[in-house]
């Protein structure tokens, strides 16, 4: 079940509203402003079960028919068959990755692909191993496998 509870957003707005006001950032937060989570990608599940309305993180770029499900199921109610969905054909390809290491390995998995014609990255980025692409395309191999079982 999504968590729906308005204290909780109340909470994670007020939270917002704070932040924003401590670093002398002028915002209008109301109780009908949009959520959006804009980071931490090993929290984007709980995120989503608490409403955002929106996430900023790599996993909906790579997988975006799987990530549109997700949330779709869990608007609906649907809570275990939208985290059945995630965990499958979403979580084991950003379960990879470490503190800021997304935009390299995405890049590289994206010119491995052939969507783009360079992984090469600027400091202070490093650039993804051999080692490590194999790894991550073996990650979305599994969850692209699992989109395609699913639909059998």
């Amino acid at each position: 079940m999504q968590i729906s509870n308005t204290n909780v957003r109340d909470r994670i707005l007020a939270l917002v509203k704070a932040i924003l006001e401590a670093n002398s950032i002028a915002a209008d937060i109301r109780p009908q402003s949009r959520l959006v989570d804009a980071g931490l990608t090993s929290m984007d599940m709980v995120s989503l079960m608490l409403g955002v309305d929106g996430s900023m993180i790599i996993a909906p770029a790579v997988f975006p028919a799987a990530y549109q499900e997700t949330v779709r199921l869990l608007h609906e109610g649907k809570t275990t068959e939208s985290l059945r969905v995630f965990s499958e054909r979403v979580l084991p390809f950003i379960h990879l990755f470490g503190l800021g290491d997304e935009v390299q390995n995405t890049k590289a998995l994206y010119k491995h692909l052939g969507i783009f014609r360079s992984d090469e990255v600027r400091l202070p980025l490093i650039p993804c191993s051999r080692e490590r692409l194999r790894e991550v395309v073996l990650a979305y191999d599994l969850c692209q496998s699992a989109a395609v079982q699913q639909h059998v």
